[in-house]
Formats: C-alpha cells, structure tokens, sequence
C-alpha cells in the first residue's frame, strides 16, 4: 500500500471526525482502500469514490451452471444424425448439434471402446449418435462396437 494513497485516504475520511473514523472499518482492495460510506450505505473506494459491486460468487457460479447446461441442449432433430458443414471442425463430419468429429469416435471405436464408454468421454452424445455413426461409416466402422446400450 503506497503511503501517498494513505495520506490521500486520511484527508478524504478527515470529514468524518474522530467518533465516526474509530467506528468505520476500512477495507483493501486492489492495493487502495474501500470503506462503507455512512451517507450512501455502500461500500466505495475512498479517494476516487467509486463504488465497489458485491457480487456473491456462488450466484456468478449458479448462473454459469444453468449456461452451461443450456449450451449443452441439442435440438432433437439433430440426434442420430451426422453433419458436414463448412467451416465447423476443419469441414470434417460432425455428430449433428455438437462440434465433436466423427474421426474422435471413430478412433475411440478402434480402440475398443464401447458405446458406454464413448459416452463417458462425449455425455453429450446418446445411444442414437453412436449408434447413426455406426451405420454411415459401416464400411471403416470397427465391428467390435456393440450397438446394444
């Protein structure tokens, strides 16, 4: 803390008098000083009086969960399909409503991982993707892949 910010903070809190000075708590903030300002009820940064926004984390983290979440809905008309568009995952196919390329399942596929297993890595992802990738790629699509659940 720059003793020049202190000096600055004693003459801006000089107005209080000594009753009030003893009686406010004064807090740290980013290398300045914050105090609850008795006229305005709110806590403000004391030489430039800005106000501080009390935010309460476990709110901020509510709110991104729910995002997330959201992010995460797939349209039920993009379930069990494949996509090609360009300019999403290198123009390579994609499982529909998602940004995860057939080659990642397909190589988790040939290392004899199972439909559950797949799904651990890609929750996202439901039988019906596994199982439409399955069929399209038929051809290159290892035979060890069981399509029950």
């Amino acid at each position: 803390m720059p003793l020049q910010h202190l000096r600055e903070v004693k003459e801006n809190l000089q107005h209080l008098g000594d009753d009030l000075w003893a009686k406010t708590t004064l807090y740290l903030l980013n290398r300045r000083v914050v105090f609850l300002n008795p006229e305005t009820d709110q806590k403000e940064e004391v030489v430039s009086g800005q106000g501080i926004l009390q935010i309460p984390l476990e709110v901020v983290r509510g709110d991104m969960e729910r995002a997330v979440h959201a992010l995460r809905q797939r349209d039920e008309t993009t379930i069990g399909r494949i996509t090609h568009r360009r300019g999403l995952a290198n123009n390579k196919p994609v499982i529909a409503g998602t940004r995860i390329p057939v080659k990642s399942i397909k190589a988790f596929a040939r290392e004899g991982y199972t439909i559950n297993d797949i799904r651990e890595q890609y929750p996202v992802l439901t039988d019906l993707d596994i199982q439409a990738l399955a069929l399209s790629f038929s051809t290159s699509f290892p035979s060890s892949i069981s399509l029950g659940s």
